[in-house]
């Protein structure tokens, strides 16, 4: 059983809309996912079986609508920007790891679709970065730390901790 919040991320003067599943638990640290939507989906388009499958085995889960898609804010609606998108999932990222109730590390990355180009674009990038603050032996366990992929059932997607 979960609980799902709304959510509105501040991101660059405008808010990104977003649910926040929560695992039932008392005072516990919850390894996180951050997911979102291809194209020009939002999270209503069948991501939420998804987060609460997730949910339901212990993880927090952040599934978010792009700027400008579904109710989050932003100029140009429907604009489809990978390189603003791409930074507006930093910026989530850095919610969901600020949550007193998330262990940030490691952090599961969950793109759909065209989303999941972004998912490898944001832990090959953030990687370099997250490499020079952790040891030697560390840094070789993650870098051979191969992607998880997760079926449920006609679908798949991958699932990436970084």
């Amino acid at each position: 059983m979960n609980n799902r919040v709304d959510v509105r991320i501040p991101v660059e003067g405008i808010e990104l809309d977003a649910w926040l599943f929560i695992p039932h638990s008392h005072g516990k640290k919850h390894p996180a996912i951050t997911m979102a939507h291809g194209f020009t989906g939002t999270k209503h388009h069948g991501l939420e079986r998804f987060a609460k499958a997730f949910c339901n085995a212990g993880f927090i889960v952040l599934v978010h609508d792009h700027r400008g898609f579904g109710a989050s804010g932003g100029e140009l609606c429907q604009d489809v920007n990978p390189g603003q998108q791409i930074a507006d999932w930093r910026r989530v990222i850095t919610y969901l790891e600020a949550l007193p109730e998330v262990n940030p590390q490691p952090m599961g990355i969950w793109g759909t679709s065209y989303s999941g180009g972004h998912a490898i674009i944001l832990t090959a990038n953030g990687s370099p970065l997250a490499m020079r603050r952790v040891s030697g032996t560390l840094n070789r366990r993650l870098r051979a730390t191969p992607p998880l992929y997760v079926s449920f059932g006609e679908s798949c997607s991958g699932l990436i901790f970084a």
